[in-house]
């Protein structure tokens, strides 16, 4: 996102339980939301921090003055306690302010965003994502080594069995734009 000195940032984060039905029972089941205060002066302000579906609001006044070409950030952590496993996931956001045609220049044209569950997830469970159309996943081991490669599958991976515990790079391309996610597999 770009925005000029002295505009006014104000967007929703909404979450969802995936596995998570109106009719279905789920005691202690829950999302629980919290951010970094990665912005200095924002306010961010949580609907429910916790509950099926947890929101916040992020609002900014971009004081005159801090334009630059590094963009400002923060993250927002999301918990699922059971999944049926305790689950993350971090998404970052950030804001250009200034030099936005410069921005729209370099700007990919297509960005997605990928979710993935359970986290962390065994050696050869299946890691679920959620990418749609055609699209290619690699897992990569730490020295970058690609240990899996899969093209169109159904929204989940295989995790291979003989791999060992430790954090991997799931590299997802889809129409010529790759998107990198760390992920954590246990033994």
């Amino acid at each position: 996102m770009c925005v000029k000195e002295g505009d006014t940032v104000n967007f929703e984060v909404t979450t969802f339980d995936t596995l998570y039905s109106p009719n279905q029972i789920t005691y202690g089941d829950s999302v629980k939301l919290s951010w970094n205060a990665g912005i200095k002066g924002s306010i961010f302000t949580m609907k429910g921090t916790t509950g099926k579906r947890p929101s916040c609001t992020f609002c900014w006044v971009v004081p005159k003055g801090v334009g630059r070409m590094l963009p400002y950030a923060f993250s927002v952590h999301a918990i699922d306690n059971s999944c049926p496993r305790r689950a993350e996931v971090y998404k970052g956001f950030s804001i250009y302010v200034g030099n936005c045609d410069r921005f729209a220049a370099v700007a990919k044209p297509h960005v997605f965003d990928v979710l993935l569950y359970p986290m962390p997830v065994k050696a050869g469970e299946l890691l679920h994502y959620s990418i749609n159309g055609i699209h290619q996943v690699q897992l990569l081991n730490i020295t970058g080594k690609t240990v899996l490669v899969e093209s169109n599958n159904a929204g989940a991976i295989r995790i291979p069995l003989q791999i060992p515990s430790g954090i991997y790079s799931l590299k997802t391309s889809q129409n010529g734009v790759e998107k990198v996610s760390k992920i954590l597999v246990e033994q």
